[in-house]
């Protein structure tokens, strides 16, 4: 199908410029473990791998519920806002988005097997909503080097070819056209786990969860060109034409997904002072249906039109997945009043696998997705401190992420602090504050790159009561 043709070509091209784009950046999307459990675990960061003695446990690693020797119930919300600033063809822009939603709900609670047996056994049931697609990036410059439509008609697409913009490749539209660039991403991640976890020996608790993730995800992507200098004025008598005055062109992809995977976790308390842990996250099995469209539209300068889309085709596909397993290890310091936390974690994105061997351009793909990918690091560190005689427990946390990109030497930072105040002995509330900073390439066609600097802010609030 000729949509599938251009997005894996969009997507190989990405890989050859180191700019992944298209079907991997999916894979690499939807692999995020960056979600909010609890408020709680929200102020602590990545840290909070360390400290796993609360219902959060369920999701960054089971063994923790044998931490919590009672029954919990937790519930949060949060406000986020997106900041995007944009840097194109000498061009500045901001984008801003907001957006406020219900973050999580979970459970836990020790049950006994039966009430002859003394084994002690803990189970916990979570949701997230935390993950949000809700982004918009702007972008626009006079290009005096290339053009969109230049490189669209050298490669012969469909859109180019029906409004005439070319005709066997060929096209006379070759540079100085001002360009507007437009990404909208919106879409929600819901996550849904269940775990079970108890203590075998002796100080070790062992653990594990399946973990149920879907959810949606649209991208929309308008590029625009026009001639505001008036420099392709001649009317050809056939085909190519180039007495254009403004080009459309508009992508549009609509995923739907579900995926599934496992954790297991062990974690080690030494006299009740120090806590060890180390956490396994199988690889995801997931599946994307998704459905694509694509329309162009063509003003000449006599006020004449063409149109392009694909309505009539068929649009939709099917994509299984293989998302990389990881593996993490956490530790803290434990007294009265202070924890201290670490973890660190290894994701093995090179792992990613695309399983339908049917295809040659998802066997490409996966052919190249050593020279593409390489595995990530995440360390965190945090600490929470109970400030003696009052109901005010302070935290805070810091966490650097490498990308997964090959020969990408960014770092993603994540810098965290919360404050948990109890009302009553069972009943706390939290609040957090996040700051997310990374530094993306957009890679838009040929050379162009749009450089782009994202700061996400997070509030939360959150209720926990434990009886």
């Amino acid at each position: 199908m000729y949509w599938i043709s251009l997005f894996l070509i969009i997507a190989t091209a990405g890989l050859n410029a180191q700019n992944i784009d298209g079907t991997l950046i999916d894979a690499i999307r939807y692999s995020s473990d960056n979600k909010i459990v609890n408020t709680r675990s929200a102020g602590l960061g990545f840290s909070y791998l360390g400290v796993l003695n609360d219902v959060a446990a369920i999701h960054y690693n089971p063994a923790g519920l044998a931490l919590n020797n009672k029954s919990e119930i937790s519930l949060g919300a949060n406000f986020k806002d997106n900041s995007i600033s944009t840097d194109y063809l000498d061009n500045s822009f901001n984008t801003n988005s907001k957006k406020i939603n219900l973050t999580n709900i979970s459970v836990s609670s020790p049950v006994r097997a039966n009430y002859q047996n003394m084994d002690l056994y803990f189970i916990g049931v979570s949701y997230s909503n935390s993950m949000q697609f809700n982004q918009l990036t702007n972008a626009n410059g006079f290009n005096n080097k290339n053009s969109y439509i230049n490189y669209e008609s050298n490669q012969e697409r469909n859109w180019t070819e029906k409004t005439k913009l070319s005709q066997n490749g060929v096209t006379y539209i070759n540079d100085s056209l001002y360009q507007e660039y437009e990404l909208t991403e919106s879409g929600s991640n819901h996550d849904l786990t269940f775990a079970l976890a108890s203590e075998y020996f002796e100080g070790f608790a062992f653990g594990g969860s399946i973990n149920f993730s879907f959810g949606s995800y649209k991208y929309v992507r308008f590029l625009d060109e026009s001639d505001t200098k008036e420099i392709y004025q001649e009317k050809n008598d056939e085909p190519p034409y180039s007495d254009i005055n403004k080009v459309y062109h508009t992508l549009e992809y609509n995923q739907d997904y579900t995926s599934i995977s496992f954790n297991l976790g062990i974690v080690y308390t030494y006299e009740d002072y120090y806590r060890f842990s180390i956490n396994l996250n199988t690889p995801a099995n997931m599946r994307i249906e998704e459905s694509f469209y694509e329309e162009a539209e063509v003003l000449f300068d006599d006020k004449s039109r063409t149109k392009y889309n694909n309505a009539g085709n068929d649009n939709s596909s099917i994509f299984d997945i293989l998302l990389p397993w990881s593996i993490s290890l956490g530790s803290s310091y434990n007294s009265d009043e202070l924890t201290i936390a670490a973890a660190f974690q290894y994701k093995n994105y090179s792992g990613i696998e695309f399983l339908d061997t049917q295809s040659e351009y998802l066997i490409e793909l996966n052919d190249n997705m050593y020279k593409a990918l390489d595995g990530n690091i995440k360390f965190g560190i945090g600490l929470e401190y109970q400030i003696p005689y009052s109901i005010i427990q302070l935290r805070c946390g810091a966490t650097f992420e490498t990308s997964p990109l090959d020969n990408n030497k960014s770092i993603t930072e994540l810098y965290s602090g919360g404050v948990g105040l109890f009302l009553f002995e069972s009943l706390r509330i939290d609040l957090f504050a996040q700051l997310f900073k990374t530094e993306n390439d957009i890679f838009i066609y040929n050379s162009q790159i749009v450089k782009t600097d994202n700061n996400i802010y997070k509030l939360g609030i959150g209720l926990t009561y434990r009886y």
